[in-house]
C-alpha cells in the first residue's frame, strides 16, 4: 500500500507558475534554432504570392464593402423620404406594431421586426464603411509568435469598436427618424 508522502510526490505536477526560467529561455532558443534551421519556408517568392493573394481578396472585400455602402445610403434616404412625406402612415403602422395585443412572443418580435427597419440600413452604411477606412491585416487570420495575445487583443477592440459605433448610429437614426416623423405632424 502506497503511503500519502509518496502519493502527493506522485501526483505532483509542476505548475506554470514553477518553471524554471532556464527552462523558458531554452524554449524561446529552441524556437530561434527551429526558424533558423529552415523548418519553415521563409522564401521572398511565397512571401510575395500569399501577399499577393492578400491584396486580390482585399480588393474583391473592397468591392462587396462599397456595394453595402451605396446600397445602404440609398436605403437610409428611401426611409426617410417615405417617413417624412406619409407621416400619419409610419406613425399608425408603428404605434400599432409595438402596442399591439398580440400574445407576449410575437409583440415582441413584430417591435423588433419594426425596429429593425430604421436601424439596420445606416448601421450596415457605418459598419462597412468604417471596414473600408480600417481594413483588417493581410497577415494570417490567427496571430502567432511574440506579441500575438498583444496583437490578437487589439484587432479585438477594433472589431468591437466599430460593431458599437455602427449600433450607435442606428440607434441614433432611429430616434432622429422618430423626431422627424413627430416634427412633420406637427406634434
Amino acid at each position: 500500500m502506497m503511503s500519502s508522502s509518496s502519493r502527493r510526490k506522485s501526483s505532483a505536477r509542476p505548475s506554470a507558475t514553477r518553471l524554471k526560467p532556464e527552462g523558458i529561455s531554452a524554449r524561446i532558443r529552441n524556437r530561434a534554432v527551429s526558424i533558423a534551421r529552415g523548418k519553415y519556408n521563409l522564401s521572398v517568392e511565397d512571401f510575395a504570392l500569399a501577399y499577393d493573394a492578400g491584396l486580390d481578396k482585399l480588393a474583391a472585400r473592397r468591392k462587396t464593402l462599397l456595394i453595402a455602402v451605396l446600397c445602404s445610403v440609398v436605403a437610409t434616404l428611401l426611409i426617410w423620404v417615405l417617413a417624412v412625406t406619409v407621416p400619419e402612415t409610419v406613425s399608425w403602422i408603428y404605434s400599432y406594431g409595438v402596442n399591439s395585443n398580440l400574445p407576449v412572443g410575437a409583440g415582441t418580435l413584430t417591435t423588433v421586426a419594426l425596429m429593425s427597419i430604421p436601424f439596420t440600413p445606416p448601421f450596415v452604411l457605418v459598419f462597412a464603411l468604417a471596414n473600408l477606412l480600417f481594413p483588417p491585416s493581410i497577415g494570417p487570420q490567427a496571430p502567432s509568435g511574440l506579441m500575438s495575445s498583444f496583437q490578437y487583443g487589439e484587432q479585438s477592440k477594433k472589431h468591437y469598436l466599430i460593431f458599437v459605433v455602427a449600433g450607435m448610429f442606428g440607434g441614433l437614426n432611429c430616434i432622429l427618424l422618430w423626431l422627424g416623423v413627430e416634427t412633420a405632424m406637427g406634434k
